[in-house]
């Protein structure tokens, strides 16, 4: 709801509510406040993990494209064939 990614169709399906209701609740400021608080939460969390890192995004790409020989179709891509 926050992005407005879902229709309010949708949105409405996945709450089990009607459409008119999810309206109603958009234009409720304490409604439009807790959305943005949900959010800033989920942005933390994501920040704080895996690949949201730059550091983990550097060992993982790292890993890539240095990655081991395979002796079938020799280095990886950037790799060298010397061990």
């Amino acid at each position: 709801m926050a992005a407005d990614s879902l229709s309010i169709p949708q949105i409405a399906q996945q709450l089990g509510t009607s459409e008119s209701t999810v309206d109603r609740w958009k234009k409720v400021p304490e409604f439009q406040a807790r959305i943005q608080e949900n959010i800033a939460a989920f942005r933390t969390k994501f920040l704080e993990r895996g690949l949201a890192r730059k550091e983990s995004r550097l060992a993982a790409l790292s890993h890539l494209f240095r990655g081991p020989v395979d002796t079938d179709r020799g280095p990886a891509i950037g790799g060298t064939s010397d061990p």
